[in-house]
């Protein structure tokens, strides 16, 4: 008797929820269907709400996912190399910034700051007054609004079909169906955690933009430091000794390529001058 009653309710739920959802009894299906419906009247409810106000506009503006990127050089003379970095140490803890990197080389001097996203173009701007002269700027903003809302949905309907696999659980009596629901739940749950931890990827480069600053000594001043004395006369004659003897080698090491051409003119010219004199 309790195996009919049980058998009876599994059937009066079977048929409910295919009223409801319009689909047949697997339990993968009923999920995903009403997880489907769901969504579907969140769509239907924002169409009767009617399109955006006017003054919707700007906090949607503002709500966008920009993530911010990019590259600056600035020209500085070797004497100034210190105090113009100390500057832009400066600059960057008034914007609330920090260097996730930083690293010195004899002609260049490598930072990357990274900056609050709304103090961003700020920044930039006022990377001129740090002294030296800006010879290369390159900013890239991307637009992750996209993709963010795509994680955001993907998210929302993975969890409804998660909350439908958790009450088909509660209700499944076989073990094969237990198993089966449970390695479901299972992988729904991995892709929630998965969107999830993207979305919080997101969310950190759109906190703070990232800008690669170099600073480079200027040509002139690099040659002045590498320029090399004006040779003496003696210097001069010895190289230009050097340069003869090279000269000589090349031609030596010439004529022993071409010796068989030698060795044939040679012997025409022999054989014509003895031909020239026994005709006369």
């Amino acid at each position: 008797m309790g195996y009919m009653k049980t058998n009876l309710i599994l059937f009066i739920f079977a048929l409910s929820t295919l009223m409801a959802c319009g689909n047949n009894n697997h339990y993968a299906k009923e999920a995903e269907v009403c997880a489907d419906a769901s969504e579907n009247e969140t769509v239907e409810e924002e169409l009767m709400d009617g399109p955006a106000s006017p003054k919707d506009v700007p906090s949607a503006l503002s709500n966008r996912k920009l993530i911010k990127n990019g590259s600056v050089q600035i020209e500085v003379l070797e004497a100034n190399v210190d105090s113009i970095a100390n500057n832009l140490n400066k600059l960057i803890v008034k914007y609330n910034g920090y260097k996730s990197s930083d690293v010195q080389s004899a002609w260049n001097y490598n930072s990357v700051a990274k900056i609050p996203s709304a103090s961003f173009d700020r920044f930039v701007e006022e990377l001129y007054t740090i002294g030296g002269k800006l010879i290369d700027k390159r900013i890239t903003v991307q637009d992750m609004t996209e993709a963010y809302s795509d994680l955001e949905s993907a998210i929302k309907s993975k969890e409804a079909a998660l909350e439908q696999y958790r009450v088909l659980l509660k209700r499944a009596n076989k073990i094969s169906e237990i198993i089966e629901i449970q390695s479901k739940i299972d992988r729904i749950q991995e892709d929630i955690d998965r969107n999830a931890q993207a979305k919080m990827n997101i969310d950190k480069k759109v906190s703070y933009g990232e800008l690669a600053i170099t600073l480079v000594v200027s040509d002139h001043q690099a040659k002045n430091n590498y320029e090399k004395e004006e040779p003496s006369f003696w210097s001069k004659l010895w190289e230009a000794v050097s340069s003869g003897w090279e000269l000589i080698q090349l031609i030596i090491i010439g004529l022993f390529y071409i010796w068989p051409i030698l060795l044939i003119g040679g012997l025409l010219l022999f054989f014509y001058r003895k031909r020239k004199k026994n005709q006369k």
